[in-house]
């Protein structure tokens, strides 16, 4: 395995700080116990959150020797130890093209949701069509009563 395969342990494409601050924390732990080949093999019975092996137990010692380990929830450790399996299976850039990946579509979904919101803001805000909804309904049936007129009837619609 080549020396920069896991990385340098940066995270400098993450946005989220805390996030960031985790996962340098974890990759260091994991860097220094030299358990990155461990870690591509290992599979918890039933997830990080509840693994048991001496190993996960030696890595979240070292973990704890920072302060940022301690904000950790039981779900934030299982997600960050999963994603460090990622990068011990998958190395380093696949882990930062993966997540680079995941901030453009996000921000894609973001930049079309505020535009869909835009227009709709624009269209309740514009008289004519809030004007053609509530005053053009069309009548009932029931309320023409000359015979002669044609029949506009919701129903014909």
């Amino acid at each position: 395995m080549e020396t920069n395969f896991f990385g340098d342990g940066k995270f400098e494409f993450i946005v989220n700080e805390n996030e960031k601050e985790m996962y340098t924390n974890a990759w260091n732990a994991i860097t220094t116990c030299n358990m990155w080949n461990w870690l591509r093999t290992y599979e918890p019975e039933y997830g990080f959150m509840s693994a048991t092996h001496e190993n996960i137990d030696i890595i979240s010692n070292e973990m704890l020797k920072e302060s940022i380990a301690r904000a950790h929830s039981g779900a934030s450790y299982a997600l960050t130890m999963r994603e460090m399996q990622y990068i011990a299976k998958n190395g380093y850039i696949a882990f930062r093209e993966e997540k680079i990946n995941y901030y453009k579509e996000k921000m894609q979904r973001e930049q079309k949701e505020q535009k869909e919101q835009k227009k709709q803001k624009k269209q309740k805000n514009n008289p004519l069509i809030n004007n053609f909804f509530t005053e053009s309904q069309p009548p009932l049936c029931d309320d023409i009563s000359n015979e002669f007129e044609p029949l506009l009837c919701e129903t014909d619609i």
